[in-house]
C-alpha cells in the first residue's frame, strides 16, 4: 500500500544507467552505458531461483525497486525496460517501470538479475 511507503524507506543507493552507441570509425558501433541518475530507493525482494539453461546454472533474481517520482515531458517514469539498473555493484535489466503509489508519488521498477 502506497500510503505505508515513508521516504524514509528510501535507504539504498541506485544508479540507473542508460547505453549509448558511438561510431567505431570502421562502419559499426561501440555501447557504452553511462549513469542518467543516481537515486534513492527501497529495494524489496520478489523471488530468487536458479535457472538451468545451456547446461549451466544461472541465478534468477527478481526484485522491486520503488524511487520518488521522475517523469519525462510526457508524464512517463524517467525509466525504461530498455535501461539498467546498478545496486551494490550489481547490473539488473529493467523488466518494467510503472507509476505507483497514487498521484505518481513513485516510480516502481521491477528488476532481473542476468543476460537479457
Amino acid at each position: 500500500m502506497a500510503r505505508g511507503l515513508r521516504v524514509t524507506a528510501l535507504d539504498q543507493r541506485v544508479a540507473i544507467e542508460r547505453v549509448s552507441r558511438m561510431p567505431d570509425g570502421m562502419g559499426g558501433t561501440t555501447e557504452s552505458w553511462a549513469p542518467i541518475s543516481t537515486v534513492w530507493a527501497q529495494v524489496v525482494p520478489v523471488r530468487g531461483a536458479e535457472k538451468r539453461e545451456a547446461m549451466r546454472v544461472s541465478p534468477d533474481n527478481r526484485m522491486k525497486v520503488r524511487v520518488r517520482w521522475r517523469g519525462d515531458a510526457n508524464g512517463q517514469p524517467f525509466c525504461t525496460p530498455a535501461d539498467r539498473l546498478v545496486w551494490r555493484g550489481r547490473t539488473y535489466n529493467i523488466e518494467s517501470a510503472v507509476p505507483w503509489g497514487g498521484r505518481e508519488r513513485f516510480i516502481e521498477i521491477l528488476i532481473s538479475e542476468g543476460v537479457s
